[in-house]
């Protein structure tokens, strides 16, 4: 078995060099990944392992799916139990390049590209799931050419390995910083903990003031009047900050003497007719006057 698997990636790498070197004397740029040519009508062919439905043609959530599909068997066929193979918390993103530039082409002429990154988990031979590990996968698609390039990067026991094509169950040692970098930009940290929708977040301290905002929102249920006016302030542009503050300022001896400072400041460089958005400015224009004044 070992010397079988050895002589087939031997193959592998023979068709590699064999189609850099076509590249080259060529002076065409070639992805590595691509399936080298053996004749001139598999140009126009797809993949005999992957194909894209000519039903599809010009369906673009069906196109979206299929290509989605393609990178996650990439990946599936790797392990002994291929169907078994899960992931989550993915971002996927798709686009047709033409399309995405304002520029009408027939869909036989557009460019699609797409990735797809997050973790996946692997059964094993005894049906038990391994711990989560990172992936990401891209793949590219020349309609007029019929063709269709990709890459796919995971993680495997602690390594980065990459597969030498998409129709490929061989995978070489791929670069961890490249591999990083390309996660990175599309899902966040590879080492961080699990953030899923909140992956573009940042941890600190921007939303130290909700539990004050919680707070002052059961105070303020007890008015009725005050959630339409809630909602009408936070539509004009001004901040949680402001609104809830404004409200309270209505019924300060109830609810909260601490917000006196804020309240007689509002009153003072606030008229009336100011826009709350207009009112917010003033008196954040004020603070800054205050703080200065106190230095």
């Amino acid at each position: 078995m070992i010397m079988e698997r050895n002589v087939k990636v031997a193959i592998e790498f023979a068709k590699i060099v064999l189609l850099l070197a076509i590249a080259a004397f060529m002076g065409m740029s070639v992805g590595v990944l691509q399936k080298p040519i053996s004749n001139e009508a598999e140009l126009n062919e797809p993949s005999a392992e992957i194909k894209v439905s000519e039903d599809s043609t010009n369906n673009t959530e069906q196109r979206k799916n299929d290509l989605r599909k393609i990178m996650e068997h990439s990946l599936s066929q790797l392990f002994k139990y291929p169907g078994s193979v899960r992931f989550q918390d993915t971002n996927y993103q798709y686009k047709r390049l033409f399309y995405e530039h304002g520029i009408n082409v027939t869909p036989e002429k557009e460019l699609e590209f797409a990735t797809l990154c997050g973790k996946y988990s692997a059964q094993n031979a005894m049906a038990v799931y391994g711990p989560l590990r990172p992936f990401y996968a891209e793949v590219a698609v020349n309609n007029e050419e019929k063709g269709i390039t990709g890459d796919v990067w995971l993680e495997i026991d602690g390594e980065i390995k990459k597969l030498i094509s998409l129709d490929s169950s061989f995978s070489l040692d791929g670069d961890k910083e490249e591999f990083e970098k390309l996660y990175a930009n599309k899902c966040g940290d590879a080492n961080s903990a699990f953030m899923g929708v909140f992956s573009q977040y940042d941890i600190g301290y921007a939303a130290l003031s909700v539990k004050f905002y919680l707070e002052e929102l059961d105070k303020l249920a007890k008015y009725p009047e005050a959630k339409e006016s809630l909602r009408k302030c936070s539509n004009s542009g001004a901040s949680h900050d402001y609104c809830i503050g404004a409200e309270i300022c209505q019924r300060v001896k109830e609810l909260d003497e601490n917000m006196s400072e804020f309240c007689s400041l509002k009153k003072q460089v606030c008229s009336v007719d100011d826009k709350q958005a207009d009112c917010e400015e003033k008196l954040e224009t004020a603070y800054k006057a205050k703080k200065s004044a106190d230095k």
